[in-house]
Formats: C-alpha cells, structure tokens, sequence
C-alpha cells in the first residue's frame, strides 16, 4: 500500500500527499491484540491517518447496557490512541465508537443496522467532540437484498449520523451486514445521501426566500410555474433525484423499480470508456 500510493502520489511523501488512512479494532473487552499493536507499529512513522475502533458488542464483549458498551469501547479507543502517539506523536486519529454493535440475543448475531447501533454512532460523536477528535460511524444493513429493511436502516443511519456531526460516514454499498460490497447499493446509498444532505440544507426565510411581493404580484389564483423567481430557485429548493420514480409515464424500456434504476446506472458507468489514472 505504501509503494503505490508513492507511485499515486508522483514521487511525494505520504506526509506530503497521504492518499489513504488505515484502521484497526480493539477485539475486547479492553484488549488490543498483537496482530493490531504489529500493524500500528509497522504504519507509524508516515503521517498516515488511523482510524482506532472501539467495537463493543452489547451482551458479548461489553455490558448490555449501552453506557456500559460505550464505557468499554471508549477506554479502548483511548488506549488505542495512545499507543499509536506513542509510536508515532502527533499521527492523526480518529475516534471510532460508531462501530459499536448489540448482540441478538435470539440469534447470537451481531446487529449492524439497529437503532442501537445508531445511538452508539451519535454517543461516540458527542464523545469525539469532548476529546477534540473527528468521529467516524457507518451507515449499514443487516438486510440480505435490496428491499424495504434495506432502504429503513440505511436511511435511518444517514439522517441520525450526518444529524448528530459524525465527521466521516461510511458503508456507501455494504449489505449484509458489511460481508458484500454492491455497486448497485452504492448507487442507492448515493440517492439516500444527496437526500439527507438536501434535509439538513433546510431552507431560508429571507426576504428573496419568503418572496411576498412574488406572492402580492401574481394574485389570487395566479400560477408560480413560470415565474423568473421560480425559474431561479427551484434548482437549489427542490431535490431533484436521479434514481427514485417521479414520472407517472415511462419512456420504452425503462424500467420503474429503484433496484432495477440503479442496476442500469451501474451498467451504465462500468460500461463507458474511462481514460487510466496512471
């Protein structure tokens, strides 16, 4: 990993140009492995970001209570960061509560797409913040297809983790439970996110956005549709999706679904000529 991102970075040092970070789990309770202290110890010395992740799993490897698993996981995030400043002072780390499970305990499963897991996520930004680092979660599914679990997690984890001021949200095209990669959820997860952005954007109520005298000039019954203020607004005001079905009419051979959307989106991509970035 070093040696091509020297060759992505034209020759710079990874202090200069550090086009990847790194990371590693705490496997506790409040235990870091040799495996994990051994790959700290052979990144150090690069200016690489590491991401330290506590993963407690409520009922298993912490208490079942959530301020307990957060109790555990942060203790071992600490200690993980301490040990990489240690090896390397002033590396760049981020603290990782967002990993943090609960354990079914019908199934012995460890839930990635919980509520729980949600309130974990916003607890370990809040966290973050305390300590003066950036936070990190994900947003994931325990769902095994493309279908209305799927889109309740994953939308449920997006507004919650961009809310609470998670600073880097990842799992864009994670599904099950994050054992597959999809480019075809990633193109879904791209619709969710351009939406949760478009929430959190909210709106203006200046004088241009409360627009009285737009409402005075065109009356009682008058029509805002061709309006020049519609005309320059409602590209910013208005989410405009590029997946999810507006059209009451298709064109031939389009196709209605989301999943169906967001496969001929993939096939579309894959198949267009890139030139090579190296």
């Amino acid at each position: 990993m070093f040696e091509m991102a020297t060759v992505l970075a034209g020759g710079r040092s990874l202090k200069e140009a550090p086009l990847f970070s790194m990371g590693f789990t705490a496997h506790g309770p409040l235990r870091w492995t040799s495996l994990a202290l051994g790959v700290y110890r052979l990144t150090a010395g690069h200016g690489i970001p590491v991401t330290i992740n506590g993963e407690p799993m409520a009922g298993a490897s912490a208490p079942v209570t959530l301020a307990g698993a957060a109790a555990v996981g942060t203790a071992e995030i600490l200690a993980g960061i301490s040990v990489n400043q240690l090896l390397e002072p002033g590396r760049p780390c981020l603290f990782n509560l967002g990993f943090a499970h609960v354990m079914d305990m019908r199934q012995g499963f460890a839930v990635t797409g919980g509520p729980e897991n949600v309130l974990l996520a916003v607890a370990g930004a809040q966290l973050a913040r305390h300590y003066g680092l950036p936070s990190v979660s994900w947003m994931c599914t325990d769902s095994l297809n493309y279908d209305a679990q799927n889109a309740l997690e994953k939308m449920m984890a997006a507004v919650t983790h961009a809310q609470a001021g998670v600073s880097t949200i990842w799992g864009v095209g994670q599904v099950e439970s994050e054992k597959t990669i999809s480019p075809v959820q990633a193109v879904i997860d791209d619709e969710i996110i351009a939406a949760v952005r478009r929430y959190l954007r909210g709106f203006s109520t200046d004088d241009e956005s409360l627009a009285v005298e737009e409402i005075r000039r065109v009356g009682i019954c008058g029509s805002f549709m061709d309006t020049d203020h519609t005309f320059a607004h409602f590209r910013e005001e208005v989410f405009l999706p590029e997946q999810l079905v507006r059209v009451q009419r298709l064109s031939a051979g389009e196709r209605s679904d989301l999943v169906s959307r967001a496969e001929d989106r993939v096939d579309g991509i894959l198949g267009a000529a890139w030139e090579p970035i190296l």
